[in-house]
């Protein structure tokens, strides 16, 4: 197993949201039978536009040394909606997603001793991804605003790829070595990333929607809320 230590400085996005006035890209649906369909079919007409204000076809997160490539690759599957029980939910797939950050490890993958510090690439091939977003509401002014309680974002890559760079005091033998071994126990190596990486992606879905969520009541999001 790995002991990976990632030490990630937390970021800020901002959406530009007007107080109780929904961004022009997002579309309103009634809640009822068609409420999934018409969310998926509004939601994927968003995704241009969330993109565009995030730039985040190649995602820079302030205040870090993340980059995220590959959100313009994202496509919403399916939209889970439980009001009894406040959860959103998404269904996502993307064919590459790709990591560049940096990384301090001091561990034990296989029996063998790993430790470096310096940038890491990662890429995540045909994955699909289940996001789950559990808010809390409180009323104001007649109106019901949702605030974050939790969430959950769940990755399933078919293959993940890994370079490690200045393995080992940057010792090119040991550390191209180590990265092959990486590279062919990518499932374990996922493992114990994976609360990591989630955040990492989690965090750009969490942070847009609380922008939103904390300006506009579901009464407004949600007709028949």
């Amino acid at each position: 197993m790995i002991g990976l230590p990632l030490y990630i400085i937390s970021f800020v996005l901002v959406l530009p949201v007007i107080k109780g006035q929904l961004p022009s890209y997002i579309v309103p649906c009634h809640l009822g039978a068609d409420f999934s369909e018409c969310a998926l079919k509004n939601a994927k007409a968003a995704v241009p536009s969330l993109l565009d204000e995030y730039s985040a076809g190649n995602l820079r997160l302030n205040g870090t040394d993340v980059v995220v490539k590959g959100f313009e690759n994202f496509e919403i599957i399916k939209i889970l909606y439980e009001k009894e029980n406040n959860v959103l939910g998404l269904e996502l797939s993307n064919p590459l997603l790709e990591i560049d950050f940096h990384i301090n490890i001091d561990g034990k993958i296989g029996g063998l001793a790993i430790e470096g510090n310096g940038p890491a690439n990662f890429k995540l091939f045909n994955a699909s991804y289940v996001y789950k977003f559990f808010y809390n509401t409180n009323k104001k002014d007649g109106k019901t605003y949702a605030s974050y309680d939790k969430d959950d974002f769940i990755t399933k890559p078919t293959k993940l790829s890994i370079q490690i760079d200045n393995l080992f005091n940057g010792n090119k033998l040991l550390g191209d070595n180590m990265n092959k071994v990486l590279n062919e126990n990518w499932p374990e190596v996922l493992n114990e990333l994976r609360p990591v990486v989630s955040e990492v992606v989690g965090s750009v879905a969490r942070r847009m929607l609380m922008h939103v969520f904390r300006k506009v009541p579901l009464e407004d999001l949600f007709l028949g809320y």
